[in-house]
């Protein structure tokens, strides 16, 4: 409604539209559309509308070129399907350095992220299509290896981010890579509770050990190649001779789930590290524990 100060009464809008326009009972407006059909009026509405809109430039929304939509998803269009964009980091899982140092990878649940360590900026993304658990470098930081939750081993081109090797073989989720000091061989980790060792330069499955009675969630070689360590679900450390592929001994101690393990670069000392809270480090001649 709209005040009209010479009646002092409230008027509709239509009708004084109508009076603006030069429609209706000019005199007094007592029935102002008494002489004009209510269609004729909403007709001037709209020319007035769309002249005022014009003279500011802008058209309605039902003049403007609407925007293509993507098909509609269906059977016979689904192998063509591709991604629009992808946005966030995903879940970030594990990172390693390059050898180098120049170039730090990132293991996350969308895929291998590569950043530059001078201007911390994403210089690549490795869309791996399977939610990565862990990555590892081999010694001369061409080659990327990514533990896959589809229980799949892949080794990348780190220049290219080009898919190199597929190493299948694990019943379950892979959770630890890593390369042998030489790059020729890579050790995996798995949830189907194996260790299995592969040849690096074709992806060949040398050999399978078993021996924990759950989990394996990661493995690190010692300086020399010569042996390999696993931490596992079962509380324990694992050392193997790598060219037989059997079981050396087995460190017990932890109270809960064996998380992860490193050798000391001179090779001296293993640091497994647990759910328990505790590092405990262990040499020939000793064994400490440092709490978290």
């Amino acid at each position: 409604m709209i005040y009209s100060e010479s009646r002092g009464r409230a008027l509709p809008a239509t009708t004084t539209l109508a009076r603006y326009l030069g429609i209706g009972k000019h005199a007094g407006l007592e029935h102002p559309f008494s002489e004009v059909p209510y269609s004729y009026v909403l007709v001037l509405i709209i020319v007035f509308l769309l002249a005022a809109a014009s003279a500011c430039n802008c058209a309605p929304s039902s003049m403007l070129t609407p925007t293509p939509l993507p098909a509609v998803i269906s059977p016979a269009n689904a192998k063509s399907i591709t991604q629009l964009e992808r946005w966030g980091q995903g879940t970030l899982n594990a990172v390693s350095w390059s050898p180098d140092g120049k170039t730090l990878a990132v293991a996350s649940s969308l895929g291998i992220y590569l950043h530059d360590s001078e201007t911390l900026q994403e210089t690549r993304f490795i869309e791996t299509g399977v939610w990565i658990t862990s990555v590892a470098w081999d010694p001369d930081g061409r080659t990327l290896a990514s533990a896959g939750a589809d229980g799949v081993v892949r080794l990348w081109d780190a220049n290219s981010g080009r898919l190199l090797h597929t190493l299948e073989g694990h019943e379950g989720w892979v959770n630890g890579v890593a390369f042998s000091p030489n790059g020729s061989m890579l050790a995996s980790s798995s949830l189907d509770g194996t260790v299995r060792l592969w040849d690096a330069a074709t992806g060949g499955h040398l050999r399978t050990m078993a021996g924990h009675t759950s989990w394996v969630r990661g493995v690190a070689f010692s300086p020399n190649g010569e042996l390999l360590a696993s931490a596992g679900y079962d509380q324990t450390v694992r050392s193997w001779d790598v060219n037989a592929g059997q079981l050396l001994t087995t460190l017990q101690g932890h109270t809960y789930a064996v998380l992860s393990v490193a050798f000391s670069p001179d090779g001296r000392l293993l640091a497994p590290g647990g759910s328990d809270g505790t590092i405990r480090f262990v040499g020939r001649s000793r064994a400490l524990t440092a709490a978290s």
